[in-house]
């Protein structure tokens, strides 16, 4: 990406990408004055948890001036770091493992990122209606499935684990692109025959649609096809349950497979500011943070998990 393609953010605290409106030199001091973590618009979970975790960075750190950017598609976002534009981003694990192969979508040289911190992770949900006989993936065969928006972190994985149930997802199935309340709508309506959404345990979104009256949901257990997904996209995913608490009618836990949420930054960043980011989002020698992630930790980041003191 040149000069001419550089991104103008407005001065909001979630600001809206737009194609070169601002000289690059003007930019760049722009920048390099704030901490604008970008993420990708297709990734819903991702917003929600950058909408909280702008402010946070903003009141804890308050030199940073954080603010949250969005960019079209991930492979944008991973093109806004690379180009050296921004620094810290937001990222799903099998995105950030990808980008830093120079694989998939984003074949190509290796980006150069690290992790800062892992701020979250999405469980999929694979949701159907009780009694229409769909009590496992395979039964999907022959189904309409609502697999989210094309590229979105619920359609990655879920295109991954019908792979992994042997489903062929573009001759086994039909596939509808809805998400959200359109997707909500045609499995009530009974239009389609099945939900695929990745998100957060408990999402509020299917806790409302399992509430509903008349209605009995099922959610199907997917976890036995993680070996093989892993076996052929590598380390980017973990085991997940979805408790029977989680949502209305469910009887017992369900098996599930996870993606993280990764809050990101370029190899080349500054340790000292590392350092100062996760402390301010996550507390010493925290287990989860110190699982080893899909890509390295950036220094600083690892120096604060070890409880060592500020880089200088």
């Amino acid at each position: 990406m040149n000069r001419r393609g550089f991104l103008f953010l407005g001065l909001s605290t979630s600001a809206c990408l737009l194609m070169g409106h601002t000289p690059y030199r003007q930019w760049q001091v722009y920048r390099k004055s704030r901490l604008i973590f970008v993420v990708s618009e297709m990734d819903e979970v991702s917003l929600r948890l950058g909408s909280t975790i702008a402010p946070a960075l903003a009141a804890r750190v308050p030199e940073s001036k954080a603010m949250m950017a969005t960019a079209a598609t991930a492979v944008d976002v991973v093109k806004l770091l690379t180009s050296a534009q921004l620094d810290v981003a937001l990222l799903t694990s099998d995105d950030a493992y990808e980008a830093l192969q120079g694989a998939g979508r984003f074949k190509g040289p290796a980006a150069p990122l690290r992790t800062l911190a892992a701020v979250g992770s999405s469980v999929l949900h694979l949701v159907t209606l009780s009694g229409q006989g769909i009590t496992r993936v395979s039964d999907l065969k022959g189904k309409t499935l609502a697999s989210g928006i094309p590229g979105s972190p619920t359609e990655t994985l879920a295109l991954r684990v019908l792979e992994a149930s042997g489903i062929d997802a573009e001759n086994d199935l039909r596939r509808e692109p809805l998400a959200g309340a359109g997707a909500r709508a045609a499995l009530k309506e009974r239009r389609i025959d099945a939900i695929a959404r990745a998100d957060l345990v408990a999402d509020d979104a299917l806790r409302e649609l399992a509430g509903t009256p008349g209605i009995a949901i099922a959610l199907l257990e997917h976890d036995e096809t993680m070996p093989r997904i892993e076996a052929k996209y590598g380390p980017v995913y973990r085991r997940a349950t979805i408790p029977k608490s989680a949502y209305p009618g469910i009887a017992t836990d369900v098996g599930g497979i996870a993606v993280a949420h990764l809050l990101v930054c370029r190899d080349d960043f500054p340790e000292e500011k590392a350092y100062r980011i996760v402390k301010a989002l996550a507390e010493p020698h925290d287990e989860a943070m110190l699982t080893r992630p899909p890509l390295p930790f950036h220094p600083g980041a690892l120096e604060f998990y070890r409880g060592g003191s500020t880089p200088r």
